[in-house]
């Protein structure tokens, strides 16, 4: 089932990225959001319509019924039909240190709520055993890791040059996360969000760090709720300038 599982997986991810291009909702939010498309691109970043047209296509690529609950895609409706878990939302690909494709994280593209849908725990998948990036991260990690709170985050310092950042795949760093990090370094700047929630984020990874042995520095940004608000006020120069002296 694993392999099945991870098969699908990829196939999901090449038609949320393909179905992207269809929708200038969709395209129209990347360009707000300054993400370009090398950057969409290279993480595979994708779009899942306000349908079912991934259960269909799942059917139609001979998945059974059961797998595709099992990859927790799709869910039962009361009446036996069958709907998609993530509507009108940008898709983001969850790819593992084997760049096997897990899981996916799925945005709204107003302020509705909940901001963000996330795929279930199973098999394959557990939030707190894996970061979001750690595929790219991990052939760059040895001047030590930059870990930031969102996909957002990542994204945005992705494209400003960055590429061994990780992100968190909840508001707490779990063990088995800090275990993934001491694997590659034994360095972490924390640049997780400044509000409350961040700040508590911030003291439940330096826990999980100090036990680990793994040197951090916590850095605050000024004038800025994250990293990736602090970049599109100042710029990728301004980004590069604060980091500079603490890792490289």
């Amino acid at each position: 089932m694993k392999q099945i599982l991870y098969e699908l997986n990829e196939k999901v991810a090449e038609f949320y990225h393909k179905q992207l291009y269809n929708y200038t909702v969709a395209l129209d939010y990347l360009k707000l959001r300054n993400i370009d498309n090398n950057t969409t691109i290279c993480l595979k970043i994708g779009y899942a319509s306000d349908d079912n047209s991934l259960y269909s296509y799942l059917k139609e690529e001979g998945y059974t019924d059961d797998v595709i609950l099992a990859s927790g895609l799709c869910s039962k409706k009361e009446d036996d039909g069958f709907t998609d878990r993530y509507k009108n939302r940008i898709i983001f690909p969850i790819i593992n240190e084997e760049n096997k494709v897990i899981a996916f994280g799925g945005r709204v593209l107003d302020d509705s709520k909940p901001k963000y849908v996330n795929s279930p725990e199973n098999i394959i998948y557990s939030k707190g055993r894996n970061l979001y990036g750690i595929n790219i991260a991990k052939d760059y990690a040895q001047d030590g890791l930059i870990l930031v709170e969102g996909y957002i985050d990542f994204v945005t310092m992705y494209q400003a040059g960055f590429k061994n950042v990780v992100a968190l795949l909840g508001n707490a760093t779990a063990t088995a996360q800090a275990e993934l990090i001491k694997k590659y370094t034994n360095k972490v700047i924390l640049l997780l969000d400044s509000d409350m929630a961040g700040q508590c984020a911030t003291e439940r990874a330096i826990e999980k760090f100090k036990a680990y042995d793994i040197k951090y520095t916590n850095i605050k940004l000024e004038g800025a709720k994250d990293v990736d608000e602090f970049i599109n006020k100042y710029g990728a120069k301004k980004i590069k300038e604060t980091l500079k002296g603490w890792y490289i």
